[in-house]
């Protein structure tokens, strides 16, 4: 994390979730004061689709 930066925590639990917080995900990384995390809750996990989100 970078000095004065605020963690955002964006949470998603199922593939829908990640859809709405990718758009929101991607603006915070373009602000130089926020330093968006996701966290992903674990429900409905399959491991192939979760891997396939956390390399894109």
């Amino acid at each position: 994390m970078g000095k004065n930066k605020k963690v955002i925590h964006l949470i998603a639990a199922a593939r829908p979730n990640f859809i709405k917080i990718a758009p929101l995900y991607h603006a915070f990384r373009k602000k130089n004061w926020a330093e968006p995390e996701i966290i992903h809750t674990g429900q409905h996990y399959d491991l192939n689709m979760s891997d396939d989100f956390f390399r894109k």
